[in-house]
């Protein structure tokens, strides 16, 4: 197996581990969504007492996106959908992360 074979399967298994994780952080995100809110508030109320008010709207700016920004990231579809298996016999899910990232693996080096 060449260097750059080892290369190209160690890049599929690292990204297949990253879109795991991705995966559990938006179900968990999704799963204690209320609980993270409660968080952002009660931090920003924190720090606007700390400021004595004088970035309230900064801060509730900040926070709203972050919320809307934890809605979105909590509500994608996985990285990858089970469509998505490539032909290499079983492989499974591991090919086809490369061509999603834009880069295109091995056949750049060929």
């Amino acid at each position: 197996m060449s260097l750059w074979e080892k290369f190209d399967e160690f890049a599929d298994r690292a990204t297949e581990l990253a879109d795991k994780a991705t995966d559990r952080a938006r179900g968990l995100a999704a799963e204690h969504n209320d609980k993270i809110d409660a968080k952002l508030d009660r931090a920003a109320g924190f720090i606007d007492e700390k400021t004595g008010g004088k970035y309230s709207d900064k801060i509730g700016t900040g926070v709203g996106r972050a919320k809307e920004g934890l809605d979105r990231f909590a509500e994608q579809q996985p990285a990858r959908p089970e469509q998505n298996s490539t032909d290499e016999g079983g492989a499974g899910e591991g090919g086809s992360g490369a061509e999603q990232n834009g880069s295109a693996g091995s056949s750049d080096r060929s």
